[in-house]
């Protein structure tokens, strides 16, 4: 990696390197900014799975039988297997919520808050046959489990392909990605609707039974054991793109979501680098709807996404936010907090730098089994690097005792702190907004964070780029 991609990293959105790349955004104003979006099914942007691309598809059979009724019969050609359910999930949640409401499972607050001025459009959704979910019948039959998706959402289940699956895949692990990539790229329709009217979306999707999720515990009152085996899962492997250039600096637009109103909406500078993989760093220009960013020399408010995700629009404000996203600002000067060293005494973090030139900064704990998977590399690399990168490990943990037992043990032989689980307020932990762990920081003299990111590939990435560092 190129030592001008390290330091362009933190450059914040006001500089950038030149860049002679086509500016493919129609003409705009300084008032409202109208980007164009098209659907990209690239590797240049990865999200949050569990919030924007995989969503578990299962029945409603159990929660909600009179709605579970009332899809039996409107679907046609369904096939008979030793056994079979049918399952959804919402593309859309007001016309969800607004169908639980109207099938007397409650709801009403909830409805006439958060969807207020959406509800002029029930009308539509009683009177017209809206396309809002992704259904499909989940089976077994002998040896295989057996999914037919509506991917034309026509409700006929006659002219859908069969996808066959051995009868124990959905036991599977759900980060099993070298299975799952050999799946087949699938063109799923929906509809989406706002103010008034319908609009088609068409996506790239996998789809694969899985029964061992991460929503389990959030459909723990939806679901039994029998029931979640005919669990499938649909992940959005498209999103929408676009670029804008302002004050010459290039920008790339990713927006990933079902619906726009609950999308994420990711505005990179180009001049900054990280693997895709990197949602930590992501993260960091990661916004939503009424969000104020900053483009150029400029700051405007992200506006909204179009309901059909064909354009991103932007107003322009007179002047920064007030409220700022709590922790760590790329491009600004980190603080120098008062760590608590595991022997009890306190200093200044950066006073470990100890005139080196950079700090490598590990947040872990004892409780963490990612964390521990990653102390030999840590060691190796402290072996390799120490005479020139300062190393610093903060454990976030209950028992400072049982972190000087494994920094011992493990002849972990640089500067430990300690935060305590039970009380974080305050702490580097509170304040930087350490979320995952373990989470790991390349920092230089300046107090700058040069890279940053979460888990094993990023700590690989760190030791790359510390061996191009010069010291």
């Amino acid at each position: 990696m190129k030592n001008c991609l390290l330091l362009l990293i933190i450059a914040s959105t006001f500089f950038s390197c030149s860049n002679n790349k086509k500016n493919s955004t129609p003409k705009i104003n300084d008032t409202l900014l109208s980007v164009s979006l098209q659907w990209k099914a690239d590797n240049e942007f990865d999200f949050f799975e569990i919030y924007y691309t995989n969503f578990p598809v299962y029945t409603s059979k159990k929660a909600y039988p009179k709605i579970y009724e009332q899809k039996i019969k409107k679907f046609k050609n369904t096939t008979k297997f030793d056994s079979l359910l049918f399952v959804s999930t919402p593309m859309q949640k007001f016309p969800s919520v607004y169908r639980k409401y109207i099938n007397d499972y409650g709801g009403k607050d909830y409805l006439f808050k958060a969807f207020n001025d959406q509800l002029k459009d029930t009308v539509i959704i009683k009177n017209k046959n809206l396309k809002y979910e992704f259904n499909a019948i989940s089976g077994f039959l002998n040896d295989k489990q057996i999914v037919i998706p509506d991917l034309n959402n026509n409700g006929d289940f006659s002219d859908d392909q069969r996808l066959l699956f051995p009868k124990e895949f959905h036991n599977q692990k759900e980060d099993n990605s070298s299975v799952l990539d050999t799946l087949p790229l699938l063109d799923f329709s929906y509809q989406l609707l706002k103010n008034g009217k319908i609009h088609n979306i068409d996506r790239k999707v996998i789809i694969y039974p899985s029964a061992r999720h991460r929503h389990i515990y959030l459909l723990k009152n939806d679901l039994n054991e029998t029931l979640n085996a005919y669990t499938l899962f649909l992940e959005l492997k498209d999103y929408a793109k676009g670029t804008i250039t302002k004050d010459s600096i290039h920008y790339t637009i990713a927006v990933q979501g079902k619906e726009p109103f609950l999308s994420d909406i990711v505005i990179k500078p180009d001049s900054v680098f990280y693997h895709s993989h990197n949602l930590l760093m992501q993260s960091y220009f990661s916004h939503k709807k009424g969000d104020t960013v900053s483009l150029g020399r400029k700051w405007y408010k992200i506006k909204g996404i179009s309901p059909d995700f064909k354009k991103i629009e932007f107003t322009k404000v007179a002047s920064a936010p007030k409220l700022i996203k709590k922790g760590i600002q790329l491009g600004k000067k980190l603080n120098n907090p008062i760590i608590t060293a595991i022997d009890g005494t306190e200093k200044n973090l950066f006073s470990e730098m100890n005139d080196k030139e950079y700090m490598l900064l590990d947040f872990w704990g004892t409780w963490c089994g990612p964390c521990k998977k990653l102390t030999p590399k840590l060691i190796d690399m402290y072996k390799r690097h120490g005479n020139n990168v300062s190393f610093v490990s903060i454990a976030y943990d209950e028992n400072v005792n049982d972190v000087k037992l494994y920094t011992d043990e493990n002849n972990m032989q640089w500067f430990h702190g300690f935060v305590d689980r039970k009380d974080k307020t305050n702490t580097i932990i509170d304040t930087w907004n350490i979320k995952s762990f373990p989470t790991f920081l390349l920092i230089d003299k300046n107090q700058q964070i040069l890279y940053m990111g979460a888990g094993g590939l990023i700590l690989d990435e760190m030791d790359e780029m510390i061996k191009k560092l010069k010291y």
